[in-house]
């Protein structure tokens, strides 16, 4: 499990081969109000390439349960933790949320 919040609930499952990851993340909108403008975004890295297919509404109703497909390549060795935010808006809260990528992490 990513993320259990009161408000949203995020489960991951990785497959890595040599350098490509392929991440699938299980989102439940675990609150009473909707997800507005849902979205993840990676930080610009250009020692790892991160494609997200995102939402096509980017809403996500209440108590409904969506996926998203995360591609990355490590394009090269880094030591730093590249950086993703998942972002929305519920009730009249903005929520965003820091996701910190370890899997291609290598320390010396």
């Amino acid at each position: 499990m990513l993320v259990d919040h009161a408000a949203i609930k995020i489960f991951s499952k990785a497959e890595y081969k040599r350098n490509i990851g392929r991440l699938v993340l299980d989102i439940t909108n675990k609150s009473s109000f909707a997800f507005m403008g849902f979205q993840i975004l990676p930080t610009d890295d250009p020692l790892l390439k991160v494609s997200v297919k995102q939402l096509d509404s980017g809403v996500i109703q209440p108590g409904a349960t969506v996926q998203v497909i995360v591609s990355l390549e490590c394009v090269n060795e880094f030591s730093h933790m590249p950086q993703v935010y998942i972002q929305f808006r519920y009730s009249l809260l903005f929520m965003k949320l820091l996701w910190m990528i370890y899997e291609f992490l290598q320390v010396d």
